[in-house]
């Protein structure tokens, strides 16, 4: 277990630095929903108006 940890840090630097970073901001947890929402909001609706194309097309 001690061994796999550091391999995960190895292979995503940028993501730990920056879940280390939220974890140590002041306000982490209601800027991180902030970022989760909004970019669940540009996948859906990106998704949305792809299938929504698709529908028209077809």
């Amino acid at each position: 277990m001690k061994k796999s940890l550091p391999d995960m840090n190895i292979e995503l630097p940028g993501h730990g630095f920056l879940m280390e970073a939220l974890k140590n901001a002041p306000k982490a947890p209601s800027m991180h929903d902030y970022l989760m929402n909004l970019t669940w909001l540009l996948i859906f609706s990106i998704t949305g108006n792809f299938f929504s194309l698709n529908l028209a097309l077809f």
